[in-house]
């Protein structure tokens, strides 16, 4: 006993250091000092303070107040009002604290209360009982605040105020009327957040529900529970904002603010008013989005409804993306009525608006109210336009209509390509009705300026009111040509018309009102030709018709050719009428027989074989008899066989007699002819009277025959004919030599003469003397 007043040490080895009415009745026990202190435990202390009490084994307390360590080994610091009734539990300081369990621990504070074994409030609590910290878990820890509750096992309460961690494991780091109800369960802090699922954590904000096995809600929520984010699927995630939902197992929402991610694997990442219901479905951003079937899409924009199995919407307003697989890129409008929309499985719009796709597979690139409707079909961009059947293409343009199997309009206004395969390619009003027809633009500012392809395979490459009837026609342009063969072919010109009578792959290269109406024609070009046979041809010029098989006229005006396999060149008013006849120009000819030939003007070929060649004199020259060859010059004819002119034969204006070149300086000499053996020669030469094979034996002529001419002379090119100037030299070198003979036999004569009548003279004198003798 030391010192102090109405001090009572009763117990064995016990100790007082001094005070006023301190009582020890263990043994072991000690009191330093202070007053009305009370050890009734073994081995318990009480440092100093006023009415302490240390009742356990092995108790005690430093000082304070009204403070009690029943728990044996329990200590209190100081303090007042303090009870360590756990074994081994400890009370720092503070006021009015509690330790109930083994070894459970109040490190201050006020009405902080330690249930749990192990458990440790380490401050905090309040001016009354409510305002207390309450750890009732076994391991669980109270590091501050006020009102807090950790009653789970293992529980954390970092501070704030009405707190509760009711689960084990549980974790409330801080804020005021948070719960972490379940296993693990974590709230960071914020207020009124709820954690109630297993490993459910709420990192912040206001009425947050983390309710799923391991999920998170990040922070975010608002004033009120309307606010609220929920992340309500097993491990599922909210990240922040307000009023998110992740309603399914591992849905996401990054933020933002209503939205709702309940398909399972869902994620909204931001945005507001958008849903992910579908299984794996994800939404970025935007406004009221929804992508509501598996794996479906939407990046952002608002009112995009992915509702097709994968369907994707990047963007946009108001679009749909309702079959499987489909996508919508973006675009829309400002009303439902204006949004894209992608029906067709494997579908796809890529922006625009109002454009649909609805068949499978089928494509809208962009432009305004286009639609795909069939297999594959595709619309580029544009405005109004639809391909309505399958692999059909609309690249753009306004209100094309692509109706045909694979059938393509590459752009233009209001053409239709309703034909398997058709094709066009621009223009107005055009349409391609034929299996495979193209046409490549043209047309006009109505729908009666059209062209048309009705034939499978045909094709226009341009122009207006074209029309290409018949399989494989074509017309290259122009305006209001017509094909009705197969095969036909007209190049340009306006009128033109290949008619369907009979036949196939005719053409016409251009002109005006050019007519072909039997298969195999050609007109180049001009105007009003017509020809009414196969195979016939017109290169050009005015009204000109064939009407025989094969026949042609190459140009010129109103010529003929009725004759098959005739032609006529040109000129003016010219008629083959003959098979196989020709007029090669001219004006007025006619080519009547057949194989006949009429040239120049006013020739007339009347019979069969006949060539008639007539000049500018303007009368008729007819011939009417077979294979006869006539031919008026009245100019003279010129025939020459070199180049120079130097060599030939004329027959000169009204004479009847050709003229040969004989000019001596076109020539070259070889020497004089030896003229008595050239007339020995022509002696020689047999002279018969014959007739030609071609011609009626009636027809005979006097003559040498050429081999033995040949044999005689060897004059001219060979030994099968005799030129004409070769016997009038012939003749006139014999004639030189009878010439040369007479002269001299008239010499002799003459000689011979004189003779006579010098012997006359003589006789008569010698006559004459006898009688004078006589006499």
């Amino acid at each position: 006993m030391g010192a102090g007043t109405d001090n009572e040490a009763n117990g064995s080895y016990c100790a007082i250091g001094g005070g006023l009415f301190n009582v020890i009745t263990s043994t072991r026990g000690f009191i330093g000092g202070g007053d009305n202190n009370i050890v009734t435990g073994g081995y318990a202390a009480i440092c100093g303070g006023t009415e302490n009490q240390a009742s356990g084994s092995s108790s005690s307390v430093g000082g304070g107040s009204d403070n009690a360590a029943s728990g044996n080994e329990s200590t209190v610091s100081g303090g007042s009002g303090n009870s360590a009734n756990g074994d081994g539990s400890t009370i720092s300081g503070g006021y009015n604290n509690l330790t109930q369990q083994a070894l459970s621990t109040v490190g201050g504070g006020r009405y902080n209360r330690a249930h749990g074994a192990y458990s440790v409030i380490a401050g905090g609590g309040g001016q009354a009982t409510v305002d207390s910290n309450s750890a009732t878990g076994n391991y669980s820890a109270i590091t501050g605040g006020h009102a807090n509750l950790a009653s789970g096992e293992q529980s954390f309460i970092g501070g704030g105020y009405f707190n509760k961690a009711t689960f084990q494991n549980a974790t409330v780091s801080g804020g005021f009327s948070n719960q972490a109800n379940n296993l693990g369960a974590t709230i960071g802090g914020g207020f009124s957040n709820v954690a109630t699922g297993t490993g459910a954590v709420v990192g912040g904000g206001g009425f947050n529900q983390s309710r799923g096995l391991y999920t998170v809600v990040g922070g975010g929520g608002g004033p009120s529970s309307v606010d609220s984010n929920a992340a309500n699927g097993n491990y599922s995630t909210v990240s922040g904002g307000r009023a998110n939902r992740a309603l399914n197992n591992n849905a996401f929402v990054g933020g933002g603010g209503r939205n709702n991610a309940s398909g399972d694997h869902s994620v909204v990442c931001g945005g507001e008013g958008n849903w992910a219901s579908g299984y794996f479905s994800t939404i970025v951003g935007g406004d009221t989005n929804s992508a509501s079937y598996h794996y479906a899409f939407v990046g952002a924009g608002y009112d995009n409804i992915a509702s097709g199995y994968t369907s994707t919407i990047p963007g946009g307003l108001h679009n749909r993306a309702r079959g499987q697989y489909t996508f919508v890129g973006g675009g829309g409008g400002p009303t439902v009525a204006d949004s894209n929309s992608a029906v067709g499985d494997y579908s796809a719009v890529v922006g625009g608006t109002n454009n649909l796709a609805n068949g499978t597979s089928s494509t809208v690139g962009g432009g305004s109210s286009n639609t795909a409707t069939g297999t594959a079909a595709s619309v580029g961009g544009g405005a109004g336009n639809a391909t309505s059947n399958t692999y059909a293409t609309v690249s753009g343009g306004y209100t094309n209509n692509a109706s045909g199997y694979t059938s393509t309009i590459g752009g233009g206004y209001q053409n239709y390509a309703t034909g398997p395969g058709t094709a066009i390619c621009g223009g107005r009003y055009n349409q391609a009705r034929g299996d495979y027809s193209v046409i490549a633009g043209g047309g006009g500012v109505t729908g009666a300026d059209s062209n048309s392809t009705l034939g499978t395979y045909s094709t226009i490459s341009g122009g207006r009111r074209n029309l290409a009837w018949s399989t494989s026609s074509t017309v290259a342009g122009g305006y209001s040509n017509h094909v009705s063969q197969a095969y036909g072919f007209i190049g340009g010109g306006t009128g033109n018309n290949i008619a369907d009578s009979l036949g196939n792959a005719s053409s016409i290269a251009g002109g005006t009102g050019n007519l072909a109406v039997y298969g195999g024609n050609f007109i180049g070009g001009g105007y009003q030709n017509s020809t009414y046979n196969y195979d016939a041809a017109i290169c050009g010029g005015y009204q000109n018709i064939v009407h025989g098989i094969r026949g042609f006229v190459g140009g010129g005006q109103s010529n003929d050719c009725s004759g098959s396999y005739g032609a006529i060149s040109g000129g003016y008013n010219n008629n083959a009428l003959g098979a196989f006849s020709m007029v090669p120009g001219g004006r007025d000819c006619d080519a009547t027989g057949d194989y006949s030939f009429a040239a120049g003007r006013m020739a007339g070929a009347y019979s069969n074989g006949s060539f008639v060649w007539a000049d500018a004199s303007g009368d008729t020259l007819g011939a009417y008899d077979p294979n006869m060859f006539m031919a008026r010059a009245t100019g003279g004819f010129y025939l020459f066989t070199n180049v120079t002119r130097t060599a030939g034969v004329r027959l000169l204006s009204g004479s009847s007699a050709w003229v040969t070149v004989s000019d001596s300086t076109m020539k070259r000499r070889y020497g004089k002819v030896n003229t008595e053996e050239v007339l020995n020669k022509v002696v020689e030469l047999p002279i018969e009277r014959w007739s030609y094979k071609a011609q009626d034996e009636g027809v005979q002529h006097v003559g040498p025959m050429a081999q033995d001419f040949w044999n005689a002379f060897h004059l001219g090119e060979d030994s099968l004919a005799i030129s004409t100037i070769d016997p009038d030299g012939v003749a006139l070198a014999a004639i030189q030599e009878l010439a040369k003979q007479n002269e001299s036999k008239d010499k002799k004569i003459a000689d011979l003469e004189t003779r006579v009548k010098q012997l006359e003279a003589a006789i008569m004198q010698f006559g004459n003397l006898n009688n004078s003798d006589k006499q």
